[in-house]
């Protein structure tokens, strides 16, 4: 056959391979093995080699995909195809290799009979080296260059195939990789959603949640061994809580139901590799205690930790507990870690919210001692109270009626022999005696006010109102005083309390616009801050806000007796049936326009009375 038929020939064959290869491109090993032996067959070449190079950060590595004859012809040497795959990386297109320059590796595989040319074509994709095609030991030279272009053709569809592969190897890894960390990742919040009812049950004890999470974080990361200790916050003293016997057969200490303590030092630092994580308050793993820095050996008898994973349990600032695995059948990893570290913080939690339970009870407990002491301390001072009320009711009364009678026995026997100075003098006496009877009356009442228990019932304001105004206009029939009355306002308080409230409001704004020819009183309501206002506005005397401190303490007046008549005591009195009935109450005024007292019932911020300035 001429050298034109012979390359025509191979020509043809090579696009019969070449549409093969594109068939067969999605399986890379179904592509190689059809490759390698099609090309051995078609050229004649003792060895047909195809191989994989996979990205590495050090050197790179070649992995055999397809080689013919295989190891059933005796063909198969990889590695000796690996090292010879890597001496190639460092060629830059296709090279061939003479009989005499053929390297170690080639002359390995070949026997020296079979020492030939070699032909090596690397494979690059995107800049990268996807692979390399080798042909060792190609027995018949003739038509090399044919050979050789029809490789050149060929190799770079090989280089797709190899980088699709390695691309879809690598897609394979990533997808496995998020598959077993989301596997795992669900498997941790399955964990902590079993954790989460007895965690927050009202009947679990420090015990019951310590051992409940242990037993799930072995089951986690499947610990053989391992404990859950509560550090009591006063000492620092560890308790610790098992479940399994640390000790090989010997009954010691470190066993369930037995109470075992970790103490730290005078300086608060906690021994031994169990210690670490509490001193430096960050978790940690190893999986060769034995070469940890912390580490100091374990007790005769104990069990050998081969692994060890121990995590600090931190509330705020202060460290709670401590969670420690020890000898699962594999090596501690770092989801272990952050899986244990999740469930730290629902122990800690847990832990602050049974001390919290802890504190409420004890505070609830000193609370019912106080006020059990307070209510006893009450009692005494109403007992005293009323036995003072009954003293100044009967042991003051009687020497006032004393001087009250002789004083009368005096003026009425005695008359025409006095002169008119020392009938005043008498008159004076009797006056002062009056007086004090009313205080008398005013303290006892304001005592009683104060003492009588509060009976609240829903009552009509307006009508009360209405009631004391129209008794205060029989009272002075000459007196042209215009009341405005808001009707239908209702409240919920004590009727008799509130009765000496609105008595008092009101008989204090008929006095004070007796000077008023025009005189005006108004009953009604406004909304400040979401709460209902009630107040009782005039247009009389009024009086200065830098004396209003004044208003409410007992026997305060701001005007003089001579002026307007009264003791001081009925706005105390107002005050003291308000603020028993929770409430605030204010009072605003001018000097000769009037005054407004607004309050509230059952508001702790004082509300904002209306204008005074427009009592109409």
């Amino acid at each position: 056959m001429s050298d034109d038929s012979y390359r025509k020939s191979l020509n043809f064959l090579f696009v019969e391979l070449l549409e093969n290869v594109l068939r067969l491109a999605e399986n890379p090993g179904e592509c190689g093995s059809y490759i390698t032996a099609q090309i051995r067959e078609l050229i004649g070449v003792r060895i047909v080699a195809l191989m994989q190079c996979v990205p590495s950060s050090e050197r790179p590595a070649y992995e055999l995909v397809s080689v013919c004859p295989g190891r059933a012809q005796g063909g198969e040497r990889p590695e000796s195809l690996r090292r010879l795959a890597a001496r190639s990386h460092a060629v830059h297109g296709p090279v061939v290799w003479s009989s005499g320059e053929s390297p170690p590796e080639a002359k390995e595989l070949l026997a020296p009979a079979e020492e030939s040319d070699s032909l090596v074509f690397p494979l690059d994709a995107g800049g990268e080296r996807v692979g390399v095609l080798m042909l060792l030991g190609v027995m018949e030279s003739t038509g090399l260059d044919t050979i050789y272009a029809s490789l050149a053709r060929l190799s770079g569809v090989l280089s797709l195939v190899l980088r699709n592969s390695l691309l879809y190897k690598d897609l394979e890894r990533k997808v496995a990789e998020r598959t077993e960390k989301l596997l795992w990742q669900a498997r941790v919040d399955a964990a902590l959603a079993e954790l989460y009812p007895p965690l927050i049950s009202t009947y679990a004890t420090f015990r019951d949640i310590a051992l409940i999470v242990l037993e799930k974080a072995k089951e986690l990361t499947g610990s053989d061994h391992g404990y859950v200790g509560i550090v009591e916050s006063e000492t620092g003293v560890m308790q610790l809580n098992l479940t399994t016997d640390m000790m090989e057969g010997i009954d010691c200490f470190a066993s369930p139901g037995r109470n075992l303590a970790f103490v730290p030092d005078a300086a608060g630092h906690y021994g031994g590799l169990w210690g670490h994580s509490l001193n430096t308050r960050k978790p940690f793993y190893t999986n060769n205690p034995s070469r940890h820095g912390a580490a100091k050996g374990v007790p005769q008898g104990h069990i050998a930790v081969l692994r060890f994973l121990s995590v600090p349990v931190v509330f705020g600032h202060a460290l709670v507990a401590q969670i420690s695995l020890a000898n699962p059948p594999r090596d501690y990893t770092d989801p272990d870690l952050d899986a244990i570290c999740r469930m730290s913080e629902f122990l800690a939690l847990a832990i602050q919210r049974l001390r919290s339970e802890e504190e409420i009870r004890r505070l609830n407990t000193e609370l019912e001692r106080r006020v059990h002491e307070r209510t006893a301390q009450l009692e005494a001072s109403n007992r005293e109270l009323e036995s003072f009320c009954y003293s100044v009711s009967h042991d003051l009364r009687a020497p006032l009626r004393h001087i009250e009678g002789y004083s009368a026995l005096l003026v009425e026997d005695y008359c025409r022999e006095i002169n008119d100075e020392a009938h005043g003098y008498l008159e004076r006496i009797r006056a002062a005696t009056a007086k004090m009877e009313q205080l008398i009356d005013a303290l006892l009442n304001l005592s009683r006010l104060s003492r009588e228990p509060l009976r609240r019932v829903s009552l009509d304001l307006s009508r009360m109102v209405r009631k004391v105004a129209e008794d205060l206009a029989l009272s002075e029939p000459a007196r042209s005083v215009a009341f405005r009355i808001t009707e239908g306002v209702r409240v919920h308080a004590d009727p008799v309390l509130m009765g000496v409230v609105m008595t008092n409001l009101l008989h204090n704004s008929w006095k004070y616009t007796a000077n008023k020819e025009d005189a005006r009183i108004e009953f009604g309501t406004a909304e400040a801050n979401g709460e209902t206002v009630y107040f009782i506005r005039d247009n009389g005397a009024g009086f200065d806000m830098r004396y209003v401190g004044k208003l409410f303490g007992a026997f305060q007046r701001l005007h003089s007796a001579e002026e307007f008549e009264g003791i001081g005591i009925g706005l105390t009195t107002v005050q003291r049936v308000i603020h028993r009935h929770g409430g605030t109450i204010r009072a605003e005024g001018r000097p000769g326009e009037g005054a407004c007292f607004s309050f509230t019932l059952g508001s702790e911020t004082p509300p904002v009375p209306p204008n005074v300035a427009d009592p109409a």
